[in-house]
């Protein structure tokens, strides 16, 4: 997948979880732009995208070798390890597929 595909999928999957971000595209904030201009690290590092993007029990995978019950904080753990990643978006598409 491309760079723009994961962006794209990311945001709508927030959105879809309850992320509130402006209609995007047609606003012209397309995932291309996002990713020219590097305002997709602001969304990507936000909290609110995060808790959306991370619900309970959509995450599961991303916290390799750890098994835990779901809470308020798998939100953080995951955005945690994504902050670590030499290629952010990378670690994002892991969760897409």
């Amino acid at each position: 997948m491309t760079n723009k595909q994961i962006l794209k999928q990311a945001i709508e999957k927030a959105v879809k979880n309850g992320f509130s971000f402006p209609q995007w595209e047609e606003d012209g904030l397309t995932a291309s732009y996002l990713l020219k201009s590097q305002m997709y690290q602001w969304i990507i590092f936000n909290h609110d995208f995060a808790k959306a993007f991370w619900k309970k029990g959509t995450g599961e995978k991303a916290i390799a070798g750890i098994k835990t019950v779901y809470s308020d904080i798998s939100w953080k753990v995951c955005l945690r390890e994504m902050v670590l990643e030499e290629e952010p978006l990378l670690y994002i598409e892991k969760l897409l597929t």
